[in-house]
């Protein structure tokens, strides 16, 4: 089983909590994500590469 790491992050892309979990493939993990996150953006990378990213529009500007 591949092993996944999940990051949910705060509006502005900073890192909240760290998951890391088996699955048996990408959309198993992006599935477990979704409710994981509860609504709140997240990432999930295999190994060095990002399967799942916030889109752009979703991450608000650090910036006041």
């Amino acid at each position: 089983m591949p092993q996944y790491e999940i990051l949910i992050l705060s509006k502005d892309a900073k890192r909240q909590a760290y998951i890391e979990a088996q699955h048996d493939g990408d959309e198993d993990a992006v599935r477990s994500a979704i409710r994981i996150a509860n609504g709140r953006l997240f990432e999930v990378w295999r190994d060095l590469t990002c399967i799942h990213r916030a889109q752009e529009q979703q991450i608000t500007s650090r910036a006041a």
